[in-house]
């Protein structure tokens, strides 16, 4: 509901003279007064508090409809923006890639780092390769440029390298050294279904892979889950 009853002299006489309260998890005097110039709501009501706080002009000074549409869009909530992926490619640090693959997800990049050095430089490029990928579209039986599927993901990440490997995942799990799962390094293919059959998805440390999923989404960096097994093919 818009603050229809809001008009830019009272808000302008109010900025004024209205007092103020150290922040809690009660309404400030602020927001119950803006409350009572007719805010509807708490989040109209503190998004107004906000909006003069911050001095922000509003659209027409004279036009109350426009401030209290302003105001408005601010009370409400906005999701959060989808992950931009595209900077990727151009991240030459490999620290400053590992704090941008973590963030978020709760995953230590300095932990991530740690395994990192243990990996071949040739995993280590494939799995670079992988996250320049990251954000395109899943699409069955796809191996790049544009979307993948889970095993042309894998079988380009490491072909960026030299490595050749079929474009199934069972047969990329029977054609390369079995890896325990206690001693994963970045760049190893993790596994699910009977030999491998169903998925596969690339590990980068820390509990975490990039995978291209399922239809309907995107190459993208997620918890690693439950496999049957795990590969090293360089």
């Amino acid at each position: 509901m818009a603050l229809t009853m809001i008009t830019a002299t009272s808000v302008a006489g109010f900025a004024e003279t209205a007092p103020t309260t150290a922040s809690s998890s009660e309404p400030s005097a602020n927001v119950l007064a803006f409350q009572a110039l007719g805010a509807h709501t708490i989040a109209q009501a503190t998004a107004l508090q906000l909006f003069l706080q911050a001095q922000v002009p509003p659209p027409a000074p004279h036009d109350a409809t426009a401030l209290a549409v302003q105001i408005d869009a601010m009370a409400t909530p906005q999701p959060p923006p989808p992950p931009d992926y595209t900077q990727y490619a151009a991240i030459e640090s490999r620290a400053a890639l590992a704090d941008r693959i973590v963030a978020g997800t709760g995953v230590s990049a300095d932990a991530i780092q740690a395994e990192w050095n243990q990996a071949g430089s040739r995993a280590l490029d494939a799995m670079l390769w992988g996250m320049i990928q990251l954000g395109k579209p899943y699409r069955y039986a796809a191996a790049g440029p544009d979307a993948f599927d889970c095993s042309g993901f894998t079988m380009q990440s490491w072909g960026s390298v030299g490595v050749s490997m079929p474009h199934y995942s069972g047969a990329q799990y029977a054609m390369f050294p079995k890896v325990p799962l206690d001693q994963l390094l970045p760049g190893d293919l993790l596994f699910r279904g009977p030999g491998g059959s169903q998925h596969v998805e690339m590990y980068i440390g820390d509990g975490l892979v990039i995978a291209a999923p399922h239809t309907g989404d995107v190459v993208k960096v997620e918890p690693m889950g439950s496999v049957m097994g795990a590969v090293r093919p360089g």
